[in-house]
């Protein structure tokens, strides 16, 4: 009863989204009408701002997103740009030539003598092949909106991007924009056509001649297509619900040949040789035949991002922040060689240090606030949380394990460690009361004095009558704490006095991916919508101040008063491949841009300290030192 009460509050705050734009950024009373089109993009407006300071990168990793091959080389593309690397049928692997690029790079494809990447934001970049160990970047090509998946053919690029829409790059043409009216999902050229899953629109067939793009044919019947994949005339279809079908294209419509059932669902499909590898939550081979019957071969033991072939039994595997795995899939599936690859999502600071590491990765790294001072690694750590606790770094792993590393961090120095039955979703540090706060997976509050071994001093337990909640990123000042639930778009309120309890609770906007905590004021992060800011000090009745639409969107927030500039805030925004964000905040329900920068990767999370942002961006880490402000 509560969790249907909850879900059909926040639906009916959603559908009076736009009613709250005047408060957003100046606090006005009067609400204007819905807007009977599209929302306002305040990222056109973000975009002329100054960049807010000078940028270091600490850290580069690779998160391996998609890959295709050329005789001995493989070209991946990694979110920081594009890798090269030598493969040879020995097993070997060597990273050969890295270009790094302005956007995100998500997807490649060859075309002709040269190579696309979908670079986000950026929009396309095209590579000259001539010397195939050293790409070089011709330059990018905008499209509508952030590029996420390009296919290429003898005829052109296909380029799938926000907004609805599909952009075809030809050679003697200027790019071609074709508007669609559902969600493009994937794309797929058979000869002169080309086949498109439009979610919620079907199955397309887009046309170029006679120019310009044009839909040819639709088929509502294929509304839940998530990926495409072609081998001659032969069209494979993956569906939302874990169906994988065969069409004939030669016929008119295009005809069933064949189907199979998976354990999970295909977002993505790449053909290799005779066999089509699904990909997307799980990985399963299939063969496919010259004649379209399809049959399940081998379920992989992990997840892939996408796949190319290397010869007739051997497959370069592109694993996401897992690396690159090479498989011998002959008779069974082996791995025979891998490149580990990494991904910081993460930042935490105190007065002297900040740790970047990846939620649920493998590793962190340690860093003074001091300009040029190395960092130190924590290597093969799992950490889904992690603060600074004291004179030590707490973490808090995937099992439930709460672990104490003192500091500065010796190399043969063991943690303090103590599993938590419960297991744990995000922990905190409360200095005044020298308290490691942990929101556990039953949605209960457990506070643990670090400096007795993780001797539990303190539990608040969820409600009988709460179903369903899954509270995280959990965020503490004084006695009092926040907490988010990405799920059911909820900010919690605690007390965390002699008495700890949970107060009261307020439905957000959109679903929360990150929260700040500052004198009484929770501001939290919002990626389908923006930063919505929630008054606390009445704990038991939080209030909205304000909401400020933001486009790209925020993934993390980090909240500060300049050094003698009470009066004045500052609030840094992550935006995923839109970089980071710097506003000016009067406490209240006012902001004001004052600047924004790119990152390499997806900006997910920003802290600020010791004049400095901190952001981690999936493929690493970045500093921006901020200009100093007069008191």
């Amino acid at each position: 009863m509560v969790h249907a009460t909850l879900m059909a509050l926040r639906d009916s705050l959603k559908r009076s989204l736009w009613l709250w734009l005047a408060t957003a950024a100046c606090g006005t009373a009067e609400p204007p009408a819905p807007p009977a089109t599209s929302p306002p993009e305040p990222a056109d407006a973000e975009a002329a701002l100054p960049a807010i300071g000078a940028a270091t990168r600490l850290l580069s990793g690779a998160e391996h997103r998609a890959v295709v091959t050329r005789g001995a080389y493989a070209y991946v593309a990694d979110v920081d740009g594009l890798s090269v690397y030598v493969v040879d049928t020995s097993g070997r692997i060597a990273l050969e030539h890295h270009v790094p690029t302005p956007g995100t790079a998500q997807d490649l494809t060859f075309a002709g003598p040269l190579l696309y990447l979908a670079d986000g934001l950026r929009g396309v970049a095209s590579f000259d092949l001539d010397s195939p160990e050293r790409p070089r970047l011709l330059g990018h090509t905008a499209v509508p909106g952030a590029a996420r998946r390009v296919i290429g053919s003898e005829l052109g690029v296909a380029v799938l991007h926000e907004r609805a829409g599909l952009t075809v790059l030809r050679p003697g043409h200027a790019p071609e924009h074709l508007a669609l009216p559902g969600n493009p999902k994937d794309a797929a050229w058979v000869g002169s056509h080309l086949y498109v899953a439009d979610a919620g629109d079907g199955l397309l067939r887009v046309d170029l001649e006679p120019g310009p793009p044009h839909v040819a044919f639709r088929e509502r019947a294929f509304r839940r297509a998530t990926s495409l994949a072609a081998r001659g005339s032969l069209l494979v279809v993956g569906s939302q619900d874990k169906h994988v079908r065969v069409l004939d294209t030669s016929a008119s419509p295009p005809r069933v040949l064949a189907e199979v059932t998976l354990d999970h669902a295909p977002a993505r499909l790449d053909v290799l040789g005779s066999q089509v590898l699904a990909a997307g939550g799980g990985a399963t081979l299939l063969d496919l035949s010259a004649s379209g019957s399809i049959e399940v071969r081998t379920p992989l033991p992990f997840a892939v991002l996408g796949a190319a072939a290397l010869g007739p039994s051997l497959v370069l595997a592109a694993r996401g922040a897992e690396g690159l795995e090479l498989l011998h899939t002959s008779p069974g599936v082996g791995a025979r060689a891998r490149v580990p690859g990494s991904r910081l999502d993460r930042v935490a600071a105190s007065d002297a240090q900040v740790m970047t590491f990846g939620e649920d990765g493998t590793g962190a790294w340690i860093w003074p606030l001091d300009p040029g001072a190395r960092a130190t690694e924590l290597p093969g750590v799992r950490i889904r949380d992690a603060v600074f606790c004291g004179r030590a770094v707490c973490t808090l792993d995937p099992k439930g394990n709460l672990c104490q590393t003192p500091l500065p961090v010796r190399p043969a120095a063991s943690p303090v460690c103590k599993h938590v039955p419960e297991g744990g979703r995000s922990i905190a540090w409360q200095p005044s009361a020298g308290t490691l706060w942990l929101l556990d997976e039953a949605g209960g509050l457990q506070g643990f004095r670090s400096t007795e071994g993780f001797t539990r001093v303190a539990a608040v337990s969820r409600p009988p009558t709460t179903t369903q909640e899954k509270l995280t990123r959990l965020a503490v000042e004084g006695e009092r704490a926040v907490a988010i639930d990405p799920e059911l778009g909820l900010l919690q309120v605690f007390d965390l006095g002699p008495t700890p309890r949970r107060r009261g609770f307020y439905v957000l906007q959109a679903p929360p991916a990150a929260v700040a905590f500052v004198e009484g004021t929770a501001l939290v992060a919002e990626p389908s919508a923006g930063v919505q800011v929630v008054d606390v000090t009445d704990p038991d009745r939080p209030r909205e101040l304000s909401w400020v639409p933001l486009e790209p969107r925020p993934q993390g927030i980090s909240v500060w008063h300049p050094e003698g500039r009470r009066d004045r805030a500052r609030v840094a925004v992550a935006h995923g491949e839109g970089g980071v964000s710097l506003w000016a905040w009067d406490g209240r329900g006012a902001f004001d841009p004052m600047g924004r920068s790119d990152t390499s990767g997806l900006a997910s999370d920003v802290v600020h300290a010791g004049g400095s942002l901190w952001v981690a961006d999936g493929a690493g880490a970045a500093r921006f030192v901020l200009p100093a402000e007069r008191p």
